[in-house]
């Protein structure tokens, strides 16, 4: 398999759940919520770093994904 993620959703999301492990941070959505999360508010072609762009946060940066 070579370990490469073809899916930008399935990359996106293993992406932010290493990064949430990497900071501690608990990550409990499964796939299916996380990409249904993103395609419902209709921010995933801006999804990303920087001015414009749009992240997924926390409410009030506590707890977990």
């Amino acid at each position: 398999m070579g370990g490469k993620i073809n899916c930008p959703f399935m990359r996106a999301y293993v992406h932010q759940r290493s990064n949430a492990k990497t900071r501690g941070i608990g990550f409990n959505l499964t796939f299916d919520e996380w990409k249904k999360i993103w395609i419902d508010s209709g921010k995933w072609e801006q999804r990303g770093r920087g001015a414009e762009k749009y992240c997924m946060s926390r409410i009030g940066d506590t707890g977990a994904y």
